[in-house]
């Protein structure tokens, strides 16, 4: 980085610039996560609106299925806006991609059922995941790229963690909203209607956060390079070219992110996503119980996630993955020795609390140099 786009970046922000800089990420961020995580909530109450099978398994693997199709998205929707992001800025990509993320939530909320228009409504299915992938990804890239740029270097850490603050409030929302559903209105209710509910609120509070993130200001590294492109009569804009020798020359560093990434992504969704979905089909576990357990565990994470940020400003951020992986070690065993004698309340907690630790380095892989 050079010297006037570090110094830049060091200029001292208001109390007010601040709130209004981690408000607009962070709403964003729960939106977006809230809309990700309610699909695999509701996905054991819808399956069996879109696929016709006389097998509930079939048709929840079926829906899962459509899960998946939306990580295929992520990556896409990833190098996608990250390219958007150089070329019209972060807040600009940021607001697109939550759009597009809010509108494939509506799409699922509002999408006939297959006793409707028969098979036609697995695509409907389809095409709501599509775009919440696509969007995700692209949320991921811009708004992390924004806080980190925008945040001071000795507070780094934690602002990063305030992106993770709002991400598990996101999630929270989403489960805390599935127990007052199944709670309230019975599993019954939610399955045949109630499901639509998380749904069409994700694509309504869409434009709530659309009203934040239009009174952010871009980050000044971005706006420093477009100057140094204007005065220079050149275009601030890095070609494929650029782009893929910059991954070769740092080649193992991002092969280090990547599967650094890959292992605590994979923790997070077998322990947050899966055991609920596992708890609830095959062991026939009270939906209700399961997620006011998620909803307890997300509240424990979310004080965790301050903690750490602020910790890893004060003594690296290598010691947050040494940490990490002892715990995932050490619950990797616990799985193995005991699985039998592991109740709902662990397989919903533990896994929320460790997997999201991991989430940590979605703050670093914009600075290969850390692990260089």
């Amino acid at each position: 980085m050079d010297a006037p786009t570090s110094s830049l970046r060091e200029q001292p922000m208001t109390a007010a610039q601040r709130r209004r800089v981690i408000l607009g990420v962070g709403a964003g961020n729960a939106l977006e996560w809230y809309d990700w995580t309610a699909y695999s909530i509701f996905a054991a109450y819808f399956a069996k609106q879109f696929f016709h099978s006389e097998d509930p398994l079939a048709a929840l693997l079926g829906t899962l299925a459509v899960f998946a199709v939306g990580f295929f998205m992520r990556p896409l929707g990833g190098i996608f806006f990250g390219w958007l992001a150089d070329r019209k800025g972060r807040r600009f990509t940021m607001t697109l991609s939550m759009l597009i993320t809010a509108l494939g939530s509506l799409v699922i909320g509002i999408a006939p059922t297959y006793d409707m228009v028969g098979p036609i409504a697995a695509l409907f299915l389809l095409m709501g995941r599509l775009l919440q992938g696509i969007g995700h990804g692209g949320e991921v890239v811009s708004s992390f790229t924004y806080v980190t740029e925008m945040a001071p270097a000795h507070k780094r850490g934690l602002w990063s963690s305030s992106v993770f603050v709002f991400v598990t409030i996101g999630v929270l929302a989403a489960v805390l909203l599935s127990a007052c559903l199944t709670s309230l209105l019975g599993e019954e209710v939610v399955r045949a209607w109630a499901w639509r509910v998380p749904f069409v609120l994700g694509g309504a509070l869409g434009v709530y956060a659309l009203y934040l993130r239009r009174k952010l200001d871009e980050t000044p590294m971005f706006k420093a390079r477009q100057a140094a492109a204007q005065a220079s009569g050149k275009t601030a804009r890095p070609g494929a070219r650029v782009f893929w020798a910059e991954v070769w020359k740092y080649r193992s560093a991002c092969l280090r992110v990547f599967a650094l990434s890959a292992g605590g992504t994979v923790l997070y969704y077998v322990w947050a996503i899966m055991a609920p979905t596992f708890a609830i089909t095959s062991l026939g576990m009270p939906a209700a119980k399961v997620m006011w357990v998620g909803v307890g565990a997300n509240i424990f994470l979310i004080l965790c996630l301050i903690f750490w940020g602020a910790f890893s400003d004060r003594f690296g951020r290598k010691v947050n993955w040494y940490f990490f992986f002892h715990r995932f070690n050490h619950q990797h065993h616990s799985i193995d020795d005991g699985a039998d004698r592991r109740t709902g309340r662990d397989l919903a907690s533990g896994g929320i609390h460790d997997g999201r630790h991991a989430s940590d380095l979605g703050a670093y892989r914009h600075h290969a140099r850390f692990f260089s």
